[in-house]
Order: C-alpha cells, then sequence, then structure tokens
C-alpha cells in the first residue's frame, strides 16, 4: 500500500514477492457416487522482476492429479472434500527444487451454523517431495499450509471474509520444520460477491499475523473465481 511500487511487503515493509496473479485451473469428474477425480494446474504469473526472472514472467508449477472423497459426513450443515494427490515432477521449479514426484493430502471442511448467518472453515495441504538426487541447500521434502476463516453473510450477495493462514516447510538435514516465505503468518480481511450461480468475486486487505500492521507492511489482493460447467 506504502512505498511498495510492484511488490508485496515483508513484515518490515522491504520487498517480498512481486506483484502477481496466481492462477488454479481445474476440473473435476464424478467416478462413483462422492467420489471424483480431479485435475488441477497451477501457474502464477509476475509483474516485476524475481531472481531469476526479469519483467512479466510465467511460473507454473507441477500438476496435480487427485482423488477426491466429498460429504465425508451425514450432515447438511457441514461440507467436505478431501484430496489425495500426486505431483509428477514436470514443471521446471520441480527440478530447481529437486522435488521429482510429490504426493499429498487437501483438506476442506466448511460449517454453516445453524439459525445464523456465519459460516467457519479450515482448508489444509500438506505434500511429501521425493526426489532421486538430493536437492538444492534450502529445498524441503515436504511443506504445506492451514487456512483457517471466517464468514458472514450481509445479505444473498455479499458476505464478510475473514482468512488466517500458517505456512510450514521441513528443510533437508540442516533447518527441520520452519515457517514457509512467502507469507508464512498472514491475515485476510475483505467482502465478497456472488454475482452469478458461476461468478464469485472479493477483495481483500492483507497483513501479518504478529506484527502490527502499517502502511509499508499492507497490502491488497483481489479473488476471482468462475465455473464453466
Amino acid at each position: 500500500v506504502n512505498n511498495n511500487q510492484n511488490y508485496i511487503p515483508y513484515e518490515d515493509g522491504s520487498k517480498l514477492l512481486p506483484t502477481n496473479t496466481f492462477n488454479l485451473i481445474w476440473m473435476d469428474y464424478e467416478i462413483a457416487p462422492d467420489i471424483k477425480a480431479v485435475y488441477y494446474q497451477r501457474f502464477n504469473q509476475n509483474y516485476a522482476a524475481t531472481p531469476t526472472t526479469e519483467g512479466v514472467s510465467t511460473i507454473f508449477r507441477n500438476p496435480r492429479f487427485a482423488l477426491r472423497k466429498i460429504n465425508v459426513f451425514k450432515n447438511r450443515n457441514l461440507n467436505t472434500a478431501y484430496d489425495l494427490y500426486i505431483q509428477p515432477g514436470w514443471a521446471n521449479e520441480a527440478e530447481s527444487a529437486g522435488r521429482n514426484l510429490e504426493i499429498g493430502i487437501r483438506t476442506a471442511t466448511s460449517y454453516l451454523i445453524p439459525r445464523s448467518n456465519w459460516s467457519l472453515g479450515t482448508t489444509t495441504e500438506c505434500t511429501l517431495a521425493f526426489s532421486h538426487q538430493r536437492g538444492p541447500d534450502g529445498s524441503s521434502d515436504f511443506y504445506g499450509w492451514i487456512a483457517s476463516w471466517g464468514s458472514y453473510a450481509l445479505n444473498r450477495t455479499f458476505s464478510t471474509q475473514h482468512f488466517a493462514t500458517v505456512s510450514f516447510q521441513h528443510i533437508r538435514e540442516t533447518q527441520g520444520l520452519v515457517p514457509d516465505y512467502p507469507m508464512p503468518f498472514n491475515i485476510q480481511n475483505g467482502i465478497s460477491a456472488n454475482v452469478s450461480e458461476n461468478i464469485w468475486g472479493a477483495i481483500f486487505i492483507n497483513n501479518y499475523l504478529g506484527v502490527a500492521p502499517t502502511l509499508a507492511n499492507t497490502w491488497a489482493s483481489v479473488w476471482l473465481s468462475f465455473t464453466v460447467l
């Protein structure tokens, strides 16, 4: 928000990451009652220089193939989606991080509190990486994140959104379990709109957990979700 131009700030206000768009394209297919096959493709576009690129650049992550179980618990106010996935080391980032194959678990659980406008939930991911060769110093052999959230429905269209996220990683042979940058502990507060059944959007103000917010360490983000079918 203040003095960072094209960069997201560290806790102290210095430059951490270039302003970017993180993209996730996915599709699923129901192969049995409440079981789906899922394909994810993740990539981000950077709008400023990084340590390995200049100017605008696009970086692809490993593709993800998953089996998803939904409606794990039979409760009309409780929504669940649990994934078991693999990520082949096909992207360039896999080689640089020493990850030839990854397996992981993703959970998404949300609960609509009866007779209220509140929804609460948690999303988690943990990924284990394998390699036939030692990765570079500072690379991780498992990593993940936990995001807890709450939402209050103002009306049929607008809702408040509140997220707290903790990211972690295990560094091979050296540091053990440590925070995972970028943004290992952050909070996001904003408002969302259900534009239609297939379009959802939100705008957030982002800060760090445990650090006093200032204009120098505050940034904004926009989320957009489109469903085609």
